[in-house]
């Protein structure tokens, strides 16, 4: 028997971002799909499932012109996790990055999810193909994430 996805849960945030990515690929030529999962699974076996939602969708607003804050309140996605989504989400052309990572900063999910962002970015892997000036921008934005609020 199959089993219909629950509005609001992880396994439905999964569904989401992955027809939401469906034929995008990174620049390794891999499915894009696996990026949001393995941020998602860098943040550990104790991550809470806020977090884990944040993770599948951080690129979905972003990347997906389909999708909207709204769409993702009407999905049922918890509003700390709609705002955690918003947060992490670039404002092209309307702010700078530096402007950007302090948004991000603002929010706390949206911040560790960031952090694992970019680590994934920048793992051996895959960092090899970003511009020297891309991994410097990556690295001055992890240290400010990790920077303690005062």
């Amino acid at each position: 028997m199959t089993k219909i996805c629950q509005p609001g849960t992880l396994e439905r945030a999964i569904v989401i971002a992955t027809e939401a990515h469906a034929g995008q690929t990174d620049k390794a030529g891999q499915p894009y799909i696996l990026h949001p999962l393995r941020v998602m699974t860098s943040l550990g076996v104790n991550a809470g499932q806020p977090l884990r939602i944040v993770a599948v969708l951080h690129d979905v607003l972003e990347d997906c012109e389909a999708w909207t804050p709204n769409l993702l309140r009407a999905e049922g996605f918890d509003p700390r996790i709609v705002e955690a989504v918003e947060a992490i989400t670039k404002r092209k052309h309307v702010e700078t990055y530096g402007e950007y990572i302090q948004r991000v900063r603002a929010n706390p999910l949206a911040r560790l999810v960031k952090i694992a962002d970019i680590e994934d970015n920048l793992h051996p892997d895959r960092a090899w193909r970003l511009n020297p000036d891309q991994c410097w921008k990556y690295g001055l934005a992890i240290g400010e994430l990790r920077r303690p609020n005062l």
